[in-house]
């Protein structure tokens, strides 16, 4: 056996028992447009949602009570087949509920508050999937550069109704005009000659960037979660017959 150490942003905020969702009763294939462009168009309107369970689970990522109106009127506009609408509690770390609604939930929160958060922002590039990077260049070509950033896509659950994100570095290769460069011998040329730094430059790195961010403020229904450190450590004994899921993260605060 051996010790595994992780370093985690600990939410300091609600906790996530008992959070009041909306449900429709349908399901994704009776959407009238894509999944994509549904979550962007719910972002833009504060909310987030998860589909599971023939329900569409939906909550409040701004701070704002969500009216029946408004859940009527998503399910009238967007899906060409729904059934009952109503309000329900669930304890969003749960083991029924964690995979499949409460950690989509966390991300469609999380990424929204990075959009506030970093609105407007000339040092700083926001990407999909709650990834953000400085957008001064590393290295560099006559078309391509590398940018370095963190992810905060890697939500686990701590205890039994609270959770953690564990921050990592990112590498991305970009134009001049920050677009994602496909060409994978660009991408490993550029990429390669900056991205072996040490686990020190990458706290160093990681450092930086979260202090772009924090205190950062992530709002889920009627719950505030937030993070302002991400130095907490969480200590465990790893074993082969251990399977080392984030489901089972919060045996390591018992």
């Amino acid at each position: 056996m051996r010790g595994i150490s992780i370093n985690l942003m600990l939410n300091e905020g609600d906790l996530l028992e008992d959070v009041i969702l909306w449900r429709i009763e349908t399901v994704r294939q009776n959407l009238k447009v894509s999944s994509e462009s549904f979550r962007k168009e719910l972002l833009r309107r504060g909310l987030g949602h998860a589909f599971f369970q023939k329900f569409l689970w939906l909550c409040s990522v701004n701070n704002e009570d969500v009216e029946k109106e408004e859940i009527q009127q998503i399910a009238e506009e967007y899906f060409k087949i729904f059934d009952k609408i109503d309000v329900t509690t669930i304890t969003l770390t749960s083991d029924e509920f964690w995979l499949d609604v409460g950690i989509v939930l966390v991300r469609d929160a999380l990424t929204y508050a990075l959009s506030n958060k970093l609105r407007g922002r000339k040092d700083i590039i926001l990407m999909p999937k709650r990834r953000f990077y400085s957008s001064k260049f590393l290295a560099s070509g006559m078309y391509a550069g590398v940018i370095v950033g963190i992810s905060l896509d890697k939500i686990l659950r701590v205890n039994l109704s609270n959770i953690g994100i564990v921050p990592s570095v990112n590498y991305e290769c970009v134009d001049h005009k920050y677009k994602i460069v496909e060409d994978p011998q660009t991408r490993l040329r550029l990429i390669s000659r900056v991205s072996k730094g040490s686990s020190k430059k990458c706290e160093e790195i990681i450092e930086n960037l979260l202090s772009k961010v924090f205190p950062l403020d992530v709002y889920l229904s009627d719950r505030k979660l937030l993070f302002k450190e991400w130095k907490f450590t969480i200590k465990a004994q790893e074993s082969k017959e251990r399977d080392m899921k984030q489901v089972t993260l919060e045996e390591w605060f018992k």
